[in-house]
């Protein structure tokens, strides 16, 4: 189990990121028992995995913070959508033809997904939020 300070932080990596367990003890040459004695024992490699953990859940919160931005963008633009949805044009004999601008299924789609992300995204404030006042009541900090 002679792993490098380099080699360690890339398992650590890329265990966080969600790499088969198999896959990486054949990528970096370990038994399953050598890798889950590397996790518990070695002080070096949980700082590498909590530093990437770390940095994925800021990168995921990163990501989910910018869709719940457009996401409130689409809602605003759907609230100002017409509520007829409709727009006339002249048809071939002159007559009006009126065609919806707007599928009202596809905007009922929008506004779903449009919530669901901005769920999300509280969901995951509310988390960050509760886990810095249990930091903060244990004495510590980010």
């Amino acid at each position: 189990m002679g792993l490098s300070r380099a080699d360690k932080q890339r398992l650590a990596i890329r265990y966080t990121a969600g790499a088969p367990l198999a896959e990486l003890c054949s990528e970096f040459g370990l038994a399953e028992k050598e890798f889950h004695r590397l996790r518990e024992g070695d002080e070096d490699f949980s700082a590498m995995e909590e530093a990437a953990l770390n940095e994925a859940w800021d990168e995921g919160c990163r990501l989910l913070r910018a869709q719940a931005h457009a996401t409130a963008k689409t809602l605003r633009e759907l609230a100002q959508l017409d509520p007829k949805n409709l727009e006339v044009s002249m048809g071939p004999n002159g007559g009006e033809i009126w065609r919806r601008k707007l599928d009202p299924r596809l905007v009922r789609e929008q506004r779903r997904a449009a919530e669901k992300i901005l769920e999300f995204w509280l969901e995951a404030k509310r988390l960050k939020e509760r886990e810095e006042a249990r930091l903060q009541r244990l004495g510590g900090g980010w």
